[in-house]
């Protein structure tokens, strides 16, 4: 037996900074407990990336804007995520693989700005 993915299909969290179009021209956002990526050149859900255990909040592709020009020749690529209760995540993306590099909690930061 061969299972082939054919579909995913996600809902987008209601919430400010929720998604981030990053410099690889790929799109992150809040999905429930999870953080989808999005492909505006094929419309589709690539993956989601599963580790909150509540709502994510925010997303935030590094290098940010003012990096763009260097970002798109990177085969690996960095995605923050916040959920509800403070945890932030900092994912390494790449086409192929997706990881946790670390996991915050809220007690053990002072501010994020």
């Amino acid at each position: 037996m061969e299972v082939e993915r054919v579909f995913i299909g996600v809902g987008c969290n209601r919430v400010v900074y929720n998604v981030s179009w990053g410099a690889s021209g790929l799109v992150s956002f809040g999905a429930q407990n999870a953080v989808a990526i999005f492909c505006p050149k094929t419309a589709q859900i690539l993956t989601t990336l599963p580790g909150h255990k509540v709502s994510v909040n925010c997303t935030l592709w590094l290098p940010n804007s003012k990096f763009a020009f260097k970002a798109k020749q990177l085969e690996q690529h960095f995605l923050l995520s916040g959920d509800a209760e403070g945890v932030i995540i900092l994912w390494e993306y790449s086409l192929v693989d997706a990881k946790v590099v670390i996991c915050l909690f809220q007690h053990s930061l002072v501010t994020l700005h």
